[in-house]
This record gives structure tokens, sequence and C-alpha cells, in this order.
């Protein structure tokens, strides 16, 4: 009779510690769903919509695209060009350090890496001079760089005579796009 109640004992034990274990496993089950479903959340939450007054200069470097949107990596924004639901691309804002000061420039890659569009948004340069640099004949020399490139001025740019610091800023800042693109592509 004694080993019959020892058996039950130990059976209602059993069953008590089979059952916390069963809970403790649960627990540990919903926790790593609910941190994987903040992780999913996270990204979710961090595409908004692009501001009206940038969304024109995006237009120029991406012409086909029909929405855009944005995201932060390493504590900067990209911005994904979307064509009928299609990822076509993506853009940055990167600065070089000109004569007169920074210039800020927004480059667009296209979904393989390589430079669509380069739009200088903002510049102290010299005019008729170093402000070259915010015209077409010269950001279009930028077109199908990728991050393989150098992208620098005399090697695999030409330069525009007299503005010499003006033109490695831009490509400064190319290259500052080229890679954090990639890495938020990527990464």
């Amino acid at each position: 009779m004694t080993a019959d109640r020892d058996t039950a004992s130990r059976g209602a034990g059993g069953a008590v510690g089979s059952m916390l274990a069963v809970a403790i496993t649960l627990a540990a089950c919903v926790g790593l769903l609910t941190a994987g479903h903040a992780l999913l959340a996270l990204e979710e939450v961090e595409l908004e919509e692009v501001a009206p007054e940038l969304e024109d200069a995006l237009k120029e470097v991406f012409a086909d695209a029909t929405e855009f949107t944005a995201f932060e990596h390493d504590d900067r924004m990209v911005y994904r060009a979307i064509e009928n639901g299609d990822h076509i691309g993506s853009a940055a804002i990167a600065e070089g350090e000109g004569y007169g000061g920074p210039i800020e420039t927004l480059i667009g890659v296209d979904t393989e890496g390589s430079v669509v569009g380069v739009k200088v948004l903002d510049h102290d340069e010299t005019p008729d001079l170093g402000d070259v640099v915010a015209e077409d004949e010269f950001l279009s020399r930028f077109h199908g760089k990728s991050e393989a490139d150098p992208v620098r001025i005399d090697e695999d740019i030409d330069n525009i005579t007299g503005a010499t610091e003006s033109a490695e800023a831009v490509a400064e800042a190319v290259r500052a796009a080229l890679a954090h693109l990639a890495d938020a592509e990527n990464g």
C-alpha cells in the first residue's frame, strides 16, 4: 500500500513537473514569436511616404517611377523607386566638400547597383565656375557607374577645367551613396 502511495505521489508530482515544463516551453515559443513579429513590424513601420519637396528631385532621377517609399538605414534615408508595384531602384542623399562648402547630391541606382541619375540639391559653388557640377552635362558622366568603379575625377570621370574641387566633391558624394545603397540593399 505504501508503494502505491509513493507511485501516486510521484505521478502527481511528475504531472505537475511535466505541466511546468510544457508551460516554460510554450512561454519560450511565444517569446520568440513575439520577438520575430516585432522585427517584422519594425521593418513595416520604417517605411514612410517621401516628403513632397524631395519627390520632384526623385522624379528627375527616376522618371519612370510611379511612387516612392523611404526607410532609414544606418541613420540615413534610403528612397525606393517603385514602378507599377515593382522596385526599380533606390536613391540616397550624400555630400562632398566643394570649394564653396558642402555639395548635397541625390544619387539614384537601379536594382543592379548602377547609377541612373544624379542631381545636385544644394551648393554654394562659384557661379559660372564650380556651379557647372550641377549641370546635366557633368552629372551624366556618372551614369552607369557602380560601386566596382573608382568614380574618381581624371580616372573614370572627366574633370571640368577650373572646377576640380567641386567635381571631386560630387564624385565623393556618388561614391558614398553607392556604398550606402549597396549596404542598405544587401545588409
